[in-house]
């Protein structure tokens, strides 16, 4: 008995498949099984995607493979060993904006990735590996208490430095599901000389300085 060999999309795109239905699922959980369900889920389909980057990694090259998302913008900046990287998931692209023009004043290597809601958020950490994740709260379909709550405890993300940025205070954060201990909470107006230092802790550490 002979097997169906998957079209091509169709294998690309089952990871980010993995990963887009666990990620639903923990954002519309009603009891514990769901829970655990969503994130045995977004753990395979981010372990398929680690799988592909270490085969694409061994000629030192990464091909664009395509996503059933719009991918987030990127400013060209230098390879990742050589920056840091920061993914901001927000959906006001006014604030995108702002991020952007303050970020590329850093005086040190930044590589910004922008996402615009949770869902595309989660999905771009599962490619990048973020050294920072910076995320707006109030967001349609996947919020951001949710995106962090889903990736706090993931070993893969052990690392990598969290942070909300919100005008909610902490009692409407708490009716949200509430933040994890390790999340920061940066109120708006945004404080960026705070996210500098954050991020110029975070790359003095990862370059050894």
């Amino acid at each position: 008995m002979f097997e169906l060999e998957k079209p091509k999309w169709l294998q690309q795109g089952l990871p980010y498949l993995f990963v887009a239905t666990g990620m639903v699922t923990v954002a519309t959980l009603q009891y514990a099984s769901s829970l655990f369900s969503g994130l045995l889920l977004i753990i395979t389909g981010l372990h398929v995607l680690d799988v592909r980057r270490a085969r694409r990694g061994v000629s030192g090259e990464r091909r664009s493979e395509g996503s059933p998302v719009k991918r987030g913008k990127s400013l060209p900046k230098p390879s990742r060993q050589d920056s840091l990287q920061v993914l901001v998931v927000e959906d006001n692209q006014a604030t995108v904006r702002l991020y952007q023009m303050r970020i590329a004043n850093w005086a040190f290597p930044v590589t910004l990735h922008t996402a615009p809601n949770g869902l595309d958020g989660l999905l771009m950490l599962g490619e990048i590996l973020p050294d920072l994740l910076i995320s707006d709260i109030r967001m349609p379909a996947v919020n951001g208490v949710q995106l962090v709550s889903a990736v706090c405890n993931l070993e893969r993300y052990r690392d990598m430095h969290i942070a909300v940025v919100s005008g909610l205070n902490l009692a409407e954060i708490e009716t949200l599901g509430g933040l994890p201990e390790r999340v920061d909470r940066i109120e708006k107006p945004i404080d960026f000389e705070r996210l500098k230092k954050i991020g110029q802790e975070l790359w003095e550490r990862k370059s050894g300085r």
